[in-house]
């Protein structure tokens, strides 16, 4: 049994694709639209089934990939395009199951869900592979402004976040945009619960959404605020869209020897808290979470089948 690293995920699909080499000759109709069916659907590594089907003859030049294989992925795309079964799939996913985080009995649920899905798609084989996967689970959390007046924050911890003490944490604000801001003001961060209010930036053709530049502080912030003697960390949620609803995902303390609870707070309040400081007042919040970490638990990776026409029992 494989155990993922605290960082990895249990893939939902993973295709295992047993091509085998084609040669003169197409499937029969049925199998072709088999074929397409799951491809268009379940949309089952294509980078990786190329990559299985060059193997078949290892002295083709690396270069050649793209045109030998532009019209057979052309066909998956223009299948994938043509019909809604994919968009179909994921509603009936979100719809009946919800979230699924790992380690939940919901996660279970959906992989049962995806072998069931392959199966009548089609698959020749559609199985679980058991893994070990990391056990978090978020709990009840709640953020109140407590000062200057009181208003109930919405928020959402961050994935792999330890949790606050039954109590909860009840400290003053200190705003930053960034890091280099947090290093200038270093000596404010003690005692206190330290908010990254970085924005992203407007979207262009060239740089794309900025997501990197604001993400990396849901990812490091908690570390970076703990290092300053920070007693928990809030982060602005990583999106250019909301209606005061928080974004979450996951966080890393990385080697850090001391770690604060973790939360993503709506853009909306997080620049309510840096109005506030503007204004010369002192935002005071109560952050309560009870995010724990559970021992690993059993779970799987789904893998599916597609077998080839002129070499059906061979494996990559």
């Amino acid at each position: 049994m494989r155990r993922l690293s605290p960082r990895s995920r249990p893939a939902l699909v993973t295709a295992s694709l047993k091509f085998g080499a084609r040669r003169g000759g197409s499937p029969a109709g049925a199998r072709n639209s088999r074929y397409v069916r799951i491809a268009a659907g379940l949309t089952c590594c294509l980078a990786s089934s190329l990559a299985a089907v060059l193997a078949d003859e290892p002295t083709t030049p690396r270069f050649s990939l793209a045109e030998r294989y532009r019209a057979a992925a052309g066909k998956i795309v223009a299948a994938a395009l043509a019909e809604n079964d994919a968009y179909r799939k994921l509603e009936d996913l979100c719809l009946t199951i919800g979230h699924r985080l790992s380690g939940a009995p919901e996660l279970e649920k959906a992989i049962d869900w995806a072998i069931a899905e392959l199966k009548k798609d089609g698959a020749d084989v559609a199985r679980r592979e058991k893994v070990m996967v990391p056990h978090w689970v978020r709990g009840a959390e709640a953020a109140t402004l407590m000062e200057p007046r009181r208003e109930t924050l919405h928020i959402l911890g961050l994935g792999g976040s330890v949790g606050t003490p039954t109590e909860g944490i009840t400290a003053p604000v200190l705003v930053v945009g960034d890091d280099q801001e947090l290093e200038k003001r270093a000596g404010e961060a003690e005692g206190k619960i330290v908010l990254f209010n970085k924005a992203l930036p407007p979207h262009s053709p060239e740089e794309g959404s900025g997501y990197r530049s604001a993400v990396k502080y849901r990812v490091h912030g908690a570390r970076l605020a703990a290092e300053k003697g920070a007693l928990a960390c809030l982060v602005r949620s990583v999106t250019a869209r909301s209606l005061r609803s928080p974004h979450t995902g996951g966080m890393s303390y990385g080697e850090s020897p001391r770690k604060i609870p973790a939360a993503a707070i709506s853009i909306e309040d997080a620049d309510l808290l840096a109005r506030l400081q503007e204004r010369g007042s002192r935002p005071v919040v109560q952050l309560k979470m009870e995010a724990r970490t559970l021992p690993d638990a059993e779970s799987a990776n789904v893998i599916g089948e597609l077998r080839g026409a002129a070499c059906p029992t061979r494996s990559w």
